[in-house]
């Protein structure tokens, strides 16, 4: 990427963003394919506040740091004194719609690619799959279908659990009218996706 930059006299530093319009144009230029993955905005919370327990110290907070907590950070975003934070969801979800409106990019929903083991539906995960196929110029047959749909849950990187619905455990928290205009307004990103 440095080479590139270097080459086309850019200044690495100009990369403010991930939606810079010379970040834009440069994955334009080289035929870059980029898909975005939104999901239900109350699952996506509950899943990233279970990702920063696995690394607590990483994100400024000590192991015994209560899952509560973590779930106000992704909803409110924070920052800590190693400078690495979070945005908050409102802000993570406007940055991702912003990439549905460019032609590389396809936006995909989680609930539609976690299948019947995740609570979707088996229709919905293939089309999915072809979607990204078709996206990124790979054909695929049955065979193929099978294969990924497989591969793609249980035991793999792809899903920590894979589950729509898991935020319900801790429901309470979502119910606060800050936090409710907070969902709400993310909702309308992933809505439109």
């Amino acid at each position: 990427m440095r080479v590139l930059l270097n080459k086309w006299h850019i200044k690495t530093s100009s990369l403010v963003n991930m939606n810079s319009r010379l970040l834009v144009k440069m994955l334009d230029l080289l035929q870059m394919k980029m898909i975005v993955v939104m999901r239900e905005p109350k699952d996506w919370i509950y899943s990233a506040a279970r990702k920063i327990m696995e690394n607590p110290t990483a994100f400024g907070r000590v192991k015994e740091t209560p899952i509560e907590q973590y779930i106000n950070d992704c909803l409110f975003g924070f920052s800590c004194v190693n400078g690495i934070g979070r945005l908050p969801m409102v802000d993570r979800y406007a940055l991702m719609e912003k990439w549905s409106q460019y032609s590389f990019v396809l936006t995909i929903k989680f609930e539609d690619l976690v299948g019947p083991q995740g609570g979707g539906t088996s229709s919905a995960m293939e089309n999915t799959i072809r979607k990204i196929a078709n996206h990124i110029n790979v054909a695929i047959d049955d065979t193929d279908l099978d294969a990924i749909q497989n591969a793609l849950f249980g035991g793999t990187k792809t899903f920590r659990k894979g589950q729509i619905g898991s935020w319900k455990e801790y429901e309470p928290l979502f119910t606060t009218s800050k936090a409710k205009r907070i969902i709400e307004h993310a909702s309308h990103f992933y809505l439109a996706s």
